[in-house]
């Protein structure tokens, strides 16, 4: 098994320096990953432009009194900087269309706007429709019932807005006028002019105001004229094979404007396993741009190593509407201490100290569901060995656990690239349960998961995921093994056929939009094995093959099939949106 994980961890290192190989292809200076179009930084002082081109960049920086409006054009300290037509940059005129993306950053001595291209290879036209409103010296008004899905900015115009927009509102030598249809999901910035707002409008980020002196005063202002509040309301509701119905209510205290901590609180009733939940949390930021943070829970709650195959609130409409509950479960009581550290490029690091006691808790099979007719949900951990299955029952809530959790992630965006751009996405988690801490347990969990996302022409592109798991000790506890087969994993084979303490996963997934729609087909082979006893004895490979389609990446139907048997017919799976 030794030289496989050497393959595996080799394709995760060609999938990462593939990433580098192609960030470095363009002639663009970058900040992380991104094609920059221009960057604006504002100090009370002064302005600096910054412009990318294929020559590299160019700064120009100048006072609030350099900059001039004659004969739509605005100057420079006697420069011409951008027109009704484009940005005017030194390599010559482009349009606004070539922006895709834009980014803020606040603060009380700078604020910067990013604007990201679309890179060389990439159509303006294609990349810009729907995303972006960019305004140059003309007046945008979003109506009511219109959707913008990334930001609104307008230059020495103003805006008003009263639909939806999704990412930010920036006005630069411009005023805003929010009405009260407005839903703005982005951050809310006036530079050099100033907000109106009426009290209906929604506005989840902030509001700021450069027009006033004191910046940090203005801010705490508007937040109360706003009636904003730090506390939200946690309203949830789970429904499993386990615990049955379960709703949770709560709120969680947020105010980044602050030096208190984030403190949140939740609990819940299962009624079918009449067990209580709850969850209490704190964290700490430190550093102005919260880079550090320490932080601590206690939590009584129903837990699953099924996490990474599918989430809770998915599980529970399969759960709700058809029988199907996907995962296994355990529960778990006691607490967690950790810090967090953010990195440049987009790295962060997770440490944390763990202490719980674990419980069995049997299924109740007989649960309601809405079409799952006489069907009944399986037991517990229905896929162990019966024989290993009760030893590990009879072991459960026999001694606290203690171990050190370590987790380092690595995410580009994935959500706001996909499926214009290609990203990658990777995360290691690491459980250390050393026998110095614990009366007889002393194990290793190790589990890698990695993905690229890959834009190949306008319409074409693919995925390749891949993931690893180790499971290494003396004494290895049945709810902390591995498990392969069905969803989530190697589709057309049964759901958790194969389990054991070593696994790696490969799956290759071919993309193509269909013209005029918003369906894609995909093309997808996976690719698994894993070792069934602590022998060592590897199982063989298992390969499946399968089609899926998508619409809207809402929704996404695959028919696959396991391709170690002819006999196995291809099996129908309903996923709510796309995994990566």
């Amino acid at each position: 098994m030794t030289y496989k994980i050497f393959g595996f961890l080799m394709i995760v290192l060609g999938m990462a320096l593939s990433a580098m190989a192609l960030d470095e292809y363009n002639k663009y200076d970058r900040i992380g990953s991104e094609n920059y179009f221009m960057k604006i930084t504002l100090s009370e002082n002064q302005t600096v432009f910054t412009v990318y081109d294929s020559a590299g960049n160019e700064s120009m920086t100048c006072r609030q009194d350099e900059l001039k409006l004659r004969a739509d054009t605005v100057f420079a300290t006697g420069k011409p900087i951008l027109c009704r037509d484009g940005f005017i940059f030194p390599d010559g005129p482009h349009s606004s269309d070539e922006i895709i993306k834009v980014k803020m950053q606040t603060g009380e001595a700078k604020n910067e706007i990013f604007f990201i291209g679309r890179g060389d290879s990439a159509s303006g036209s294609f990349y810009a429709t729907g995303r972006n409103e960019i305004s140059l010296l003309r007046n945008v008004s979003i109506d009511s019932g219109q959707f913008i899905r990334g930001a609104v900015v307008s230059f020495w115009s103003d805006l008003e807005i009263n639909g939806e927009v999704n990412g930010d509102v920036i006005a630069v030598n411009g005023n805003i006028d929010i009405g009260d249809d407005a839903v703005i999901r982005g951050n809310v910035l006036a530079i050099g002019g100033r907000v109106n707002h009426t009290e209906k409008s929604t506005v989840y980020g902030s509001i700021q105001n450069t027009s006033i002196r004191d910046k940090a005063t203005s801010f705490r202002l508007w937040r109360l004229r706003r009636h904003d509040t730090p506390f939200n309301t946690i309203a949830k509701f789970y429904y499993n094979r386990i615990d049955g119905a379960t709703p949770y209510l709560g709120f969680d205290y947020i105010f980044p404007d602050s030096n208190l901590p984030e403190i949140k609180i939740f609990a819940g009733y299962g009624f079918a396993s009449e067990r209580l939940r709850y969850y209490i949390g704190l964290k700490q930021f430190f550093l102005s741009k919260q880079n550090i943070s320490l932080g601590g829970a206690l939590y009584k709650e129903l837990f699953s190593p099924d996490e990474w195959l599918i989430k809770e609130r998915e599980n529970t409409l399969f759960a709700l509407l058809v029988t199907e509950d996907f995962k296994d479960y355990y529960e778990a009581e006691g607490g967690y201490i950790n810090a967090d550290f953010k990195f440049p490029l987009n790295l962060e690091l997770e440490l944390g100290y763990r202490i719980e006691e674990h419980k069995w808790l049997d299924a109740h099979s007989g649960l309601w569901s809405l079409t799952g007719g006489s069907k009944r949900f399986r037991s517990n951990f229905s896929t162990v060995e019966p024989a290993f299955r009760d030893q590990s029952i009879a072991s459960f809530g026999s001694e606290k656990i203690s171990s050190l959790i370590i987790r380092l992630t690595y995410n580009m965006d994935a959500g706001d690239s996909y499926p214009d751009f290609p990203f990658t996405m990777a995360s290691a988690d690491v459980e250390l349960v050393p026998s110095d801490w614990n009366d007889s347990l002393d194990y290793t969990r190790i589990l890698i998961e990695a993905s690229r996302y890959q834009t190949l022409t306008r319409n074409t592109g693919f995925i390749f995921r891949g993931a690893y798991g180790n499971l290494s000790g003396g004494s290895i506890p049945m709810h902390k093994i591995f498990f392969l087969g069905g969803l989530g994993t190697l589709h057309g084979y049964g759901h958790k056929e194969y389990y054991g303490t070593e696994f790696w996963l490969a799956d290759l997934e071919f993309r193509a939009a269909i013209p005029g729609s918003s369906w894609n087909a995909w093309l997808f082979y996976e690719s698994g094995q894993i070792v069934e006893s602590e022998a060592g004895n590897d199982t063989e490979v298992k390969n499946s093959l399968g089609l899926g389609i998508t619409f809207n990446d809402l929704i996404r139907m695959n028919l696959s099939k396991r391709l170690d048997r002819s006999k196995d017919s291809f099996t129908l799976y309903v996923r709510l949106k796309h995994q990566f």
